[in-house]
């Protein structure tokens, strides 16, 4: 039964003690009891009433504090959307420096691999030099023994064999190798 309810019974229970106070004294007492009865009641009721409204009361303090949170929430959760496109648009930038990057580091591997076959290729180009000097070196110091031999004014002494004197040969530098292509990676 509702807050309503009671006070309507309370009301009608007065109103019937009204009209009987006249009547005998056991009715009336009656009714008096009833009264008190309803007087009880109706100070129930008031007290569930004053419960309720404090209940309400601190619903209502609990629902404000709830709101709050969640618009403190709500303000976070934009602050993370925020900062989670921040980081995409950073970890795109950075993907594409990092291809940017791969495919010059891939480029610097070719252009690495191209300069160490001209290196090599120049390291045999350089020995071969260094053998055909080796040998131009070697031929010139038999020329100046055979001028030394002949002084001027000198004939050169005939060889008891009737064969003329052996000239000495320029030496024929030899025909450079062809590198060998290295396996690309």
């Amino acid at each position: 039964m509702g807050v309503r309810g009671v006070v309507v019974r309370i009301v009608t229970v007065s109103a019937c003690c009204l009209s009987l106070f006249g009547c005998k004294d056991r009715a009336g007492e009656k009714a008096k009891a009833e009264a008190a009865e309803a007087r009880i009641a109706l100070s129930k009721v008031r007290a569930e009433l004053n419960r309720a409204n404090g209940r309400i009361a601190e619903l209502n303090e609990e629902l404000q504090a709830v709101a709050q949170s969640r618009d403190e929430l709500d303000l976070q959760v934009g602050q993370l959307i925020e900062q989670r496109d921040k980081a995409l648009t950073l970890a795109q930038n950075s993907k594409a420096v990092t291809e940017k990057l791969m495919a010059h580091s891939s480029e610097q591997s070719r252009s690495t691999a191209d300069f160490e076959a001209q290196i090599r290729q120049l390291n045999i180009t350089i020995e071969q030099h260094k053998t055909t000097i080796a040998q131009q070196q070697a031929y010139i110091e038999e020329l100046q023994k055979v001028i030394l031999e002949f002084q001027p004014g000198e004939q050169p002494q005939q060889q008891d064999d009737g064969a003329e004197p052996m000239e000495p040969q320029p030496a024929e530098p030899e025909e450079p190798e062809e590198p060998e292509e290295p396996a690309e990676e």
